[in-house]
């Protein structure tokens, strides 16, 4: 049987470092649900799982990146016939709010910008 560590090496065609680094995160959850077979979880497991990162103040972005990882684990277990779908794909987590490239008026300037152009409709 082909290993997850080949999966990703030859089918996904990542290099020696983004393989480990996705079997890390892995094994990191497997160790998270180590009673239960990961074929058996499913996109709420997921979400109990993102919480868990979330409060080892883990950032969007390396939470993504595990997500990434469990995204391609599922997809070489349904490749081996062992899992039927993968409850991991379009899942990212959102990095927060997002920051405005506005600047936002007050009051009396939109007064002043909306008196300004109902005057130049009349004028």
């Amino acid at each position: 049987m082909k290993t997850f560590q080949t999966y990703l090496s030859v089918d996904c065609g990542l290099s020696a470092g983004t393989s480990y680094h996705k079997q890390s995160a892995v094994a990191q959850f497997l160790t998270f649900y180590a009673a239960r077979d990961p074929a058996g979880l499913g996109y709420a497991d997921l979400l109990h799982y993102i919480d868990y990162l979330r409060s080892l103040q883990r950032n969007a972005v390396t939470i993504n990146r595990h997500l990434t990882a469990l995204g391609d684990y599922y997809d070489y277990l349904i490749s081996l016939g062992l899992c039927r779908n993968n409850p991991a794909q379009g899942v990212p987590v959102k990095k927060g709010l997002e920051k405005s490239h506005y600047t936002l008026v007050n009051y009396s300037a939109l007064e002043q910008l909306f008196a300004d152009y109902a005057g130049s409709l009349q004028g």
